[in-house]
């Protein structure tokens, strides 16, 4: 069994909680598809919970969030802090804030971006592979809710995975962390009712699109395969 720490970066609303469940729970649900031999253990980064130990985990995957990476948050310093005692010795799973904090914490950075709220079905292309790519797929369709952005990717990051709207969208960190900044654990139901809530703020035309493109086919299940074939590997390999 792989010890995974799902480091839960974001207190989401009751409502959504009652129908669909926590951050946690998503990921739980979403990698089952591709693996029965995880054991998940959660931790409410946002509420300052962390793992004791670096090595109480054999690896750790951080959620999104409703925060940016660049807030001056307590819970969020507390967290790279933590990141920057884990890294390298653990491996890392980054989805969408996750993936923009691992890019930051390792010497990228990120800002709000200039091409807006970027939330729906969206298509991205695989740029270069790795051995845990497996099955294989030159694209990816998933569903994405972010208005910030990779701008300068990771001195030790290699871009897996673009878009037109979204040029660092998955990434491999050597052999130690993967990012997507897409939510593959995210169910479309539960997409609607975040996407209609923030409406105003998206724009009505951007929501109305985002909405409609629900209907499009996702690559969920490919992703959820990915994230544990990395997870098999890179816990292997430092096992040995």
């Amino acid at each position: 069994m792989i010890r995974l720490g799902v480091l839960d970066c974001g207190e989401l609303p009751t409502e959504i909680i009652e129908e669909y469940g926590t951050f946690a729970q998503w990921f739980e649900l979403f990698l089952s598809m591709a693996s029965t031999s995880i054991e998940f253990r959660s931790y409410n980064a946002w509420d300052r919970q962390l793992p004791p130990s670096v090595d109480a985990c054999d690896a750790y995957l951080i959620t999104g969030s409703a925060d940016s990476v660049y807030d001056d948050l307590e819970w969020l310093n507390e967290l790279k802090g933590f990141i920057q005692q884990a890294v390298p010795k653990v491996p890392f799973v980054g989805i969408c804030f996750g993936h923009q904090l691992l890019h930051q914490e390792m010497g990228g950075s990120v800002e709000r971006s200039d091409k807006g709220w970027c939330i729906g079905t969206h298509h991205y292309q695989i740029k270069q592979t790795r051995d845990w790519m497996q099955p294989a797929a030159s694209n990816m369709d998933l569903l994405a809710s972010h208005q910030d952005q990779v701008i300068v990717p990771a001195p030790d990051s290699t871009t897996l995975a673009s878009s037109e709207s979204c040029p660092v969208a998955m990434s491999a960190f050597s052999d130690y962390a993967i990012s997507i900044q897409p939510h593959p654990e995210l169910h479309k139901r539960a997409a609607e009712y975040i996407f209609n809530v923030r409406r105003d703020e998206q724009g009505h035309s951007t929501t109305d699109t985002a909405l409609q493109s629900l209907d499009l086919p996702l690559t969920d299940t490919i992703a959820a395969r990915w994230i544990v074939s990395f997870l098999e590997r890179s816990t292997g390999q430092l096992a040995n």
